[in-house]
């Protein structure tokens, strides 16, 4: 009984191993799927800001406007037409950062930013331009997700 014992623990200790070392290439293959966002592993992020974005499509001629600061809110726009905001990015570092800049899936195909991949010197900013056009063909509806600032060390 005590062979089957021991021959047991062998057993179960070799399956957590593997299983760690399974989910450890998988981490490394796709961090994305454990939840981890960034671009790799060695990236010396210093800052993630997610930032609400909201907007409206509509099919009217109506102009809608929020000045809102909690998130980027874009207001209400008619299909075909586009509603531009302008934000800053500031690096409140004494170091230079390389920023990096994405929208969240479910609004990317309607929202743009003049750049999303720059460098800023310490305690530089950047004025950006982002802008909404939803298509003729965008369903109305409010509609929301994240613009994501991430800040690594350069």
């Amino acid at each position: 009984m005590g062979k089957y014992i021991n021959e047991r623990k062998i057993f179960l200790a070799v399956s957590v191993f593997v299983i760690l070392l399974l989910s450890f290439s998988l981490y490394l293959v796709n961090p994305r799927f454990f939840g981890v966002t960034g671009h790799s592993i060695n990236n010396n992020i210093v800052h993630v800001q997610e930032i609400p974005v909201i907007f409206e499509v509509i099919d009217k001629k109506i102009i809608g406007l929020n000045v809102d600061t909690d998130s980027l809110k874009l207001g209400t726009v008619m299909k075909g037409n586009f509603v531009k905001r302008k934000v800053t990015i500031v690096n409140p570092f004494l170091f230079i950062i390389n920023v990096f800049i994405r929208f969240s899936e479910d609004i990317e195909e309607f929202v743009n930013i003049s750049s999303n991949d720059f460098v800023l010197g310490g305690n530089e900013n950047k004025t950006l331009v982002v802008m909404l056009n939803p298509s003729n063909n965008t369903p109305n509806g409010n509609y929301s997700g994240v613009m994501e600032v991430i800040m690594n060390r350069k």
